[in-house]
């Protein structure tokens, strides 16, 4: 085994991501912050103050709400339906040579994103805001049998953001507003032995490669402006700054590198055990522009463009320290990943069909920032197509049900060129079904 061939197994092997794969949102990012949001596709969304859950979207619009306390609190189900397929495969350098089928279903995990909003108003320019939510996240878990053929096993990343905000009315057209992010970040990654590494003349143990945990916080901030153009008209504009995070925890190194490293022409020792790890990770800054606009008292349609700065996602390089060849296993663990930045677009209408009943109906479509040549098992990213419905039902002045049903096509994305041990595809779709509660009072 050649150092070359090395680096080559080890990127694809230990860190193609520490993100969890998600088709609800570009590459890993989630946009369930609420269920009225959902209803329309995430449409108007720095323009519309439906809730509290504005804090999120733009925190100038809390100028809208109507109440002395406003309140929002959801949860959304997210269940995709992911299978891969394809074939086993030896690294090119070992000839390429497929080696066994290797099929998964549902590699990602479904999940229930919550989150709570609260916003008080201070005097008639000025609103405070408290939001809890999230906006990157989820899993996906490989079978042992497919872990073992492919190498990719389990990778998740959980997030929470403690968002305070406020909101300052400077004139009648304009309003402005901003927000803390204090953000906090788990992660997971695991990886197998590959059966091509299995193989003679080097024979892998069946099981762990490495493990990597780790987690931070980190701190970043969001501004927003609402112009009110008429009465009847509304723009958004609301950006979110990159958050940085440093991963720090533990790897736990299996015996595969005391394979590898004893095969190169220089040989090197890791000796299997546990070892501090850390992770450097720069989640994107993104710019939200919206447009809200009612043709009638009862009929309104809006509109949303979303870019997120992907491009700044080009690589992965978690540092082991203490194994004796901390300088092979990192250079070992670099992955490239080369980002895009991506648009994400969206339309959307509500209809106040009765005083009590309030629908809503949307369609999106979400950009991928990853090409053919940059994706991966970890990541069978693709982009999709929103379908949305939702309706809020007013119980009282200080209750509303809040319901939002997103389903999401994608098409079937090649995976090849980014991988060692595996050639196929991933296809699927999925379901996202919200429920909330808002008010005021």
């Amino acid at each position: 085994m050649n150092t070359k061939h090395t680096s080559s197994v080890g990127a694809k092997l230990i860190c193609c991501a520490l993100m969890s794969p998600s088709l609800e949102g570009a590459g890993f990012q989630l946009a369930e912050r609420s269920a009225s949001g959902l209803g329309r596709a995430f449409s108007g969304e720095a323009a519309i103050a439906d809730d509290a859950s504005v804090i999120a979207s733009n925190p100038a619009a809390m100028i809208l709400l109507g109440g002395g306390w406003d309140y929002s609190i959801s949860a959304s189900y997210i269940r995709p339906s992911v299978d891969v397929s394809g074939v086993a495969t030896a690294p090119a350098s070992a000839g390429g040579v497929a080696l066994s089928p290797a099929k998964d279903k549902s590699v990602i995990d479904q999940a229930v994103v919550p989150s709570v909003y609260l916003s008080k108003r201070l005097s008639d320019d000025w609103v405070a805001g408290l939001g809890v939510y999230t906006t990157y996240g989820l899993k996906t878990d490989y079978s042992d049998n497919f872990a073992n053929l492919a190498a990719t096993d389990h990778s998740e990343l959980l997030s929470f953001n403690i968002n305070p905000a406020v909101a300052w009315r400077m004139n009648d057209q304009f309003s402005f507003g901003g927000g803390i992010d204090f953000f906090y970040g788990e992660g997971t990654l695991n990886s197998a032995g590959p059966l091509a590494l299995r193989l003679p003349p080097s024979p892998l143990p069946v099981g762990n490669f490495l493990n990597l945990e780790g987690d931070d916080w980190a701190v970043g901030f969001n501004v927003g402006l609402l112009w009110e153009v008429t009465d009847r008209t509304r723009i958004g504009v609301h950006y979110r700054s990159p958050i940085e995070l440093n991963l720090e925890g533990h790897a736990d190194v299996g015996g595969a590198f005391s394979v590898i490293g004893a095969s190169l022409p220089t040989p090197v020792s890791v000796a299997p055990g546990r070892y501090d790890a850390s992770l450097d990770v720069k989640l994107p800054d993104t710019v939200e522009v919206s447009l809200y606009h009612e043709l009638s008292d009862t009929f309104a349609v809006h509109a949303d463009v979303l870019w997120t700065n992907w491009s700044q996602f080009d690589s992965l390089a978690p540092q082991v320290q203490g194994t004796g060849a901390d300088a092979f296993v990192n250079a070992t663990s670099l992955t490239n990943e080369d980002w895009e930045d991506t648009f994400r677009y969206s339309i959307g209408a509500t209809w106040k069909a009765r005083e009590d009943l309030t629908l809503r109906a949307g369609l999106a479509y979400d950009e991928s920032p990853v090409g053919d040549e940059n994706r991966t098992l970890r990541i069978p990213d693709g982009d999709r197509f929103w379908v949305s419905l939702g309706f809020t039902y007013h119980l009282s002045e200080s209750y509303n049900l809040d319901f939002g049903y997103t389903h999401i096509f994608a098409d079937p994305n090649q995976i090849d060129a980014n991988e060692s041990f595996f050639t196929g595809e991933a296809e699927g779709d999925v379901d996202l079904v919200s429920i909330g509660l808002s008010g005021s009072f």
